[in-house]
């Protein structure tokens, strides 16, 4: 984003900021594997994800998780995981008590939640 957001003055990004966030999330189109989210769901309430992204809608400090697509969280997950991202340390260290498996359960689980 910051090669699009960088000519972009601050009320121009105020104006895109307000257009966005009055527009509805679209619904991931994904094929749901059953047993992967019934395991990633009892995975994120043991992990307490809930703790810190509430019900996954999001808000302007805390990324939105429901609906979002599998193949990005699991890379997100497994960045944190595997020290790639180094923003939230705590998180890196939770990731890590996960195995790779777990993870991809969790992505499923959460890109099948409906948060509208």
């Amino acid at each position: 984003m910051s090669g699009i957001a960088a000519g972009l003055e601050k009320n121009d990004m105020k104006a895109l900021a307000s257009y966005f966030t009055e527009k509805a999330w679209p619904a991931a189109q994904i094929k749901a594997d059953e047993t992967a989210i019934t395991k990633g769901e009892r995975q994120t309430v043991a992990g307490q994800c809930s703790q810190s992204h509430s019900t996954y809608k999001g808000d302007s400090r805390i990324p939105r998780l429901g609906g979002q697509h599998r193949e990005y969280m699991t890379k997100t997950m497994l960045d944190f995981k595997n020290k790639v991202r180094l923003n939230s340390p705590a998180k890196g260290s939770l990731m890590a008590s996960y195995s790779d498996e777990d993870l991809k359960n969790i992505s499923e689980y959460l890109a099948n939640l409906r948060v509208r």
